[in-house]
């Protein structure tokens, strides 16, 4: 996939609180959801983590692959 915004930045949230999976979401900088918040009690902090920035799609797509073992070489 190639981005053709310039100048984003891009995090990864990783939700591993479900036994059977794990969900990895795209946010960008703006988004309320993307703000560091307190812990509310309802998380688990360990199973739930943030990563980034990324400058572009493409950078975040990579990390979000191998957070999943995905290799797209």
């Amino acid at each position: 996939m190639n981005s053709t915004v310039k100048s984003m930045s891009l995090h990864l949230h990783e939700d591993a609180q479900l036994q059977s999976h794990r969900v990895v979401t795209i946010h960008t900088a703006g988004c309320k959801q993307s703000r560091p918040r307190k812990p509310t009690g309802k998380a688990d902090p360990a199973l739930v983590q943030w990563h980034g920035p990324f400058p572009t799609l493409d950078e975040a797509q990579r990390q979000l692959w191998q957070l999943y073992g995905i290799d797209r070489a």
